[in-house]
C-alpha cells in the first residue's frame, strides 16, 4: 500500500468517525443543553490530547529559546495564543450552533448542510481578492438549490430554526477555517489545533454553567455520548486527519472529509431510524454533488501537483 492510499484511508476513517458523531451529538442533544455538553465533551478531548501536546512541544522545540532565540520563541509564543484564542471562539461558536441545531434536526440533514463550510471557504476568497472560476459559483448555485429543497417547507413553514442555526453554524466554521490556515505554521499545527480545543472547551464550560448549570443527572445520563464525541470525533478523528493530510495532497483530502455527511445520514437510518422525504434526498444529493466537484483540482492545480 503506497503512502498516499494510506493517507485516504485515514481520511475516510476520520470521515466515517466524524460522521457516527453527528448521531452521538443528537443523543446528547436530549440529555443536556449544547453549551454544556459541548463544554464536557472539549473537557474530556482536551485532556486525552493533553500528553500527544506536550509530546509534539517537546519533539520539535518549537517555543524553545536555546534552538530559536528569544525573539523567534516570542513571536511564535503570542502568535500560537494569539491563534487559539481567534480559533478556538470560532470552533465554539461553530460546534454550539450545531449542536443547537442537532437538537431540532435529524443527524442525517445536520450532516450535509454542515458540510456546505466546503464551498463557504473558496467563496470567501472573494473578500481577500481571490477571484473562484465559473464552475465554483455553479456549485454554490446548486448547493442553495439543495438547500432549498432539503429545508423549504412550503406554505407558511419556511425554513426551519434548525436548518438557520446550522446554516450558521457552516459559516462559522468556515471563519474558524480561514482563521486557522492564517495561524498555523510549520510544525505548529498540532499545538494551534490544541490550543483552539481548550479554548473552546473553557468557554462553553463557562457559558453552561452561566446559562443551563451542571446537575449529575443531566451528566450521567450524557455520560456515554460526552465519552464518545471526545474519544472518537476529537481525539481519535482529529489524529486521522492529522495523518491523512500529511500523505494526500489538500484537494482530495477536502474530498474524502466531505463524506461526513454522507456518514453522519447513514448512520442516522441504521442508529437513530431517521428517514427523509424523495424531496429532502435530492436536496441532500445536490448539497453533497456541489461539494464533491467544488474539491476536484484545476487544470492549475493538477499541473501544479505534476510539478512537484
Amino acid at each position: 500500500m503506497t503512502e498516499k492510499m494510506k493517507g485516504s484511508l485515514a481520511l475516510l476513517l476520520a470521515s466515517v468517525i466524524w460522521g457516527s458523531g453527528f448521531v452521538a451529538a443528537k443523543i446528547g442533544s436530549g440529555t443536556m443543553s449544547f453549551f454544556s455538553f459541548n463544554g464536557m465533551r472539549f473537557l474530556a478531548a482536551v485532556l486525552i490530547l493533553l500528553p500527544f501536546a506536550v509530546r509534539d512541544i517537546g519533539r520539535t522545540g518549537y517555543f524553545s529559546q536555546k534552538g530559536n532565540g528569544y525573539e523567534l520563541a516570542r513571536v511564535r509564543r503570542i502568535r500560537t495564543v494569539t491563534g487559539s484564542l481567534v480559533c478556538g471562539i470560532l470552533l465554539a461558536g461553530g460546534i454550539n450552533l450545531q449542536q443547537a441545531g442537532l437538537g431540532l434536526c435529524s443527524a442525517g440533514r445536520s450532516g450535509f448542510i454542515t458540510i456546505l463550510y466546503v464551498i463557504i471557504v473558496p467563496v470567501m476568497g472573494v473578500v481577500v481578492g481571490k477571484r473562484p472560476g465559473p464552475r465554483l459559483w455553479i456549485c454554490v448555485a446548486v448547493a442553495v438549490a439543495g438547500f432549498a429543497l432539503l429545508s423549504l417547507k412550503g406554505g407558511s413553514h419556511g425554513i426551519s430554526t434548525g436548518d438557520i442555526l446550522l446554516l450558521i453554524s457552516a459559516v462559522v466554521y468556515s471563519f474558524q477555517i480561514v482563521a486557522l490556515n492564517h495561524y498555523v505554521t510549520a510544525n505548529s499545527g498540532v499545538i494551534l489545533s490544541f490550543g483552539q480545543l481548550v479554548v473552546c472547551g473553557a468557554l462553553s464550560l463557562v457559558l453552561g454553567a452561566v446559562f443551563d448549570g451542571y446537575t449529575l443527572e443531566a451528566v450521567r445520563a450524557s455520560m456515554l455520548p460526552i465519552l464518545y464525541t471526545a474519544v472518537f470525533p476529537t481525539a481519535i478523528g482529529f489524529s486521522f486527519q492529522t495523518i491523512g493530510q500529511e500523505k494526500v495532497p489538500p484537494a482530495v483530502a477536502s474530498l474524502i472529509m466531505s463524506l461526513e455527511g454522507a456518514f453522519a445520514a447513514v448512520f442516522g437510518v441504521l442508529i437513530l431510524h431517521e428517514s427523509m422525504t424523495q424531496r429532502e434526498l435530492l436536496g441532500c444529493l445536490l448539497i453533497f454533488a456541489s461539494v464533491m466537484v467544488a474539491q476536484l483540482p484545476t487544470k492549475e492545480e493538477r499541473e501544479q501537483e505534476k510539478a512537484v
